[in-house]
């Protein structure tokens, strides 16, 4: 049977999915996670990628691409999003990535990201009918999606996980600095007419982080199964929101659920998600363990894989 694998490479973390397609249907075989941290590497060298971070990309890539051959896989496609989109030296940086692992990533932009996270959302919670809101909460940016009855809407906001707590909150904020961060997720938010919905749905590293807060689920543990689906309360939000951002950086590390690498940028994470609870005027919204990866595969099986090409 074929296989076929997705590298996404983020503004915080690059992944990869490969997976054993099934007539319409897929049967996921991996999937990694690297930590890179483009966007605080663009930060740190003024818009250039110093050559530590860039020894990263590679690395992780020809890892990821070493997996996926050893499974078998004849499609290998990646996609860029996140900061790279912004970055001054994006084509210089894919062109070096083709030269050193021959796969060339393809920038999508963030409508199309998006779209993406929608469709990999919908299929892994299996909504088919009703109107859904669907937010992915990335280290650069946050991509919004709306299904209504078959239409679709898209918008992002130049806004991550990451880049917030670089700009507002830092370590160890102050309330001030948590009100800063508000206003300027719900300013950005505001150039955006969102269409009325019933659903919310969450994904990317944030949301399954306070899903497996709330669960006390160790990190080793957290599976598909343990988080798809997961319910979160405004109310209980804004406890972690309030919890979080009086620990200390180390004091957040140890936590069980989440990882080392999540305890500086959970707090613009969380930031940004009770940000949109407030714009959107929910107070509940539904974990998403699948996203833009699950997305980027389906949109290939439907006969749709030139677009990563």
């Amino acid at each position: 049977m074929e296989r076929v694998a997705v590298i996404e490479l983020g503004s915080f973390t690059f992944r990869c999915l490969v997976v054993e397609v099934q007539g319409e249907d897929f049967l996921v075989l991996f999937r990694d996670r690297a930590y890179v941290n483009l966007a605080a590497g663009l930060k740190e060298g003024r818009g250039e990628l110093p050559l530590a971070y860039f020894r990263g990309a590679i690395s992780a890539i020809l890892k990821f691409k070493a997996r996926a051959q050893d499974l078998g896989c004849k499609e290998i496609f990646a996609i860029a999003t996140g900061v790279i989109r912004s970055m001054g030296g994006a084509k210089k940086f894919l062109d070096e990535i083709k030269k050193a692992t021959n796969i060339k990533p393809i920038i999508i932009t963030g409508e199309k990201e998006a779209q993406l996270s929608l469709k990999g959302a919908l299929w892994g919670l299996g909504r088919r009918q009703g109107s859904f809101c669907v937010f992915d909460i990335g280290g650069g940016s946050t991509e919004l999606g709306f299904w209504l009855q078959g239409s679709t809407y898209f918008f992002t906001i130049p806004l991550g996980a990451v880049t917030l707590t670089d700009s507002y909150l830092g370590d160890l904020p102050s309330g001030s600095d948590i009100e800063l961060a508000r206003q300027r997720v719900l300013q950005e938010l505001s150039h955006f007419k969102a269409p009325h919905h019933q659903e919310l749905i969450g994904t990317g590293g944030t949301m399954i982080s306070l899903a497996a807060l709330k669960k006390g689920i160790m990190i080793g543990d957290i599976t598909p199964e343990s988080i798809n689906g997961t319910r979160l309360f405004g109310a209980e939000i804004k406890e972690y929101a309030i919890k979080l951002s009086n620990m200390s950086l180390q004091e957040r590390a140890v936590l069980p659920g989440l990882n080392p690498h999540r305890a500086r940028p959970i707090l613009g994470g969380i930031a940004i998600l009770g940000s949109i609870l407030e714009y959107l005027g929910h107070d509940q919204v539904i974990v998403s363990f699948f996203d833009l990866m699950e997305g980027a595969i389906i949109t290939y099986l439907q006969g749709e894989g030139h677009e990563f090409r």
